[in-house]
């Protein structure tokens, strides 16, 4: 189901490429990279400083309560059309409702730094704040109207919209799923090249790519994953063919 799901969507190989990298298999955490797997749309400009000065301090409370979401972003990030991360937007904070219950954002562990406000947000069980107290629990009211953040700075709220007219919802996530094109492969064929900067690490990555496409039962399959890899590099993709099936007939 694996490789029968990236061969009918190759425009993930770039990240697929990544998974099976040095990147994707740390020695440790220490040696995770932070960046996400997915595309965003984003301003420049400078929204804080992420310090790592400290190991958890009690594991249930820091790590196991810990939830994180591609959905949760600051101001200035806005999601792309993917429809992989489209579904990831809603996915994963419903896992986290379930796993630790509707009001897991307040947990010490997952809470915002900065004030949020969003008081539509409420009720359920756990709730241990003032759950917004009076206010009532939509926005635009005219007895308590909301103040927000555009116009106390003076700014408008397209302002601060990441949104272009290409990027309109109007048939947005439908083109994404538009015929794939050879320039399609052309950042993955970039960082095959970055890869081989690395002593061993492309011997290492078809390795990598060997373990897991041995399992492969469907020899039609295994071809479609091998064209795949073709595409990003020949080379790459005549290894990965004749180290795998040599793997099959020696086993």
């Amino acid at each position: 189901m694996f490789w029968d799901y990236h061969v009918g969507n190759p425009e993930g190989i770039h990240q697929l490429m990544i998974l099976f990298s040095d990147s994707g298999t740390p020695k440790s955490v220490r040696f995770m990279n932070s960046y996400s797997g997915h595309t965003y749309k984003f301003t420049k400009a400078q929204i804080g400083r992420l310090t790592m000065n400290r190991n958890p301090q009690n594991y249930f409370a820091d790590i196991e309560q810990a939830s994180f979401s591609p959905s949760t972003m600051v101001p200035g990030f806005a999601a792309s059309a993917d429809p992989v991360l489209q579904a990831r937007l809603f996915a994963y904070p419903d896992a986290a409702r379930y796993r630790l219950g509707v009001n897991y954002q307040q947990l010490p562990t997952n809470t915002a730094k900065a004030q949020v406000y969003c008081p539509f947000q409420r009720d359920g069980k756990m709730r241990f704040d003032g759950n917004y107290g009076g206010d009532p629990s939509y926005v635009g009211s005219s007895i308590k109207p909301t103040k927000f953040y555009q116009g106390l700075n003076g700014s408008n709220p397209e302002a601060l919209s990441l949104h272009t007219e290409h990027e309109r919802w109007a048939g947005e996530v439908s083109a994404y799923t538009s015929e794939i094109t050879d320039r399609d492969f052309a950042q993955p064929a970039a960082l095959w090249e970055l890869i081989g900067r690395g002593p061993g690490h492309q011997d290492r990555f078809i390795d990598n790519l060997v373990s897991s496409v041995k399992d492969v039962k469907y020899p039609e399959l295994r071809k479609k994953v091998y064209s795949l890899f073709s595409r990003v590099n020949k080379e790459l993709g005549l290894k990965l063919q004749e180290r795998t099936e040599a793997t099959i007939n020696a086993a």
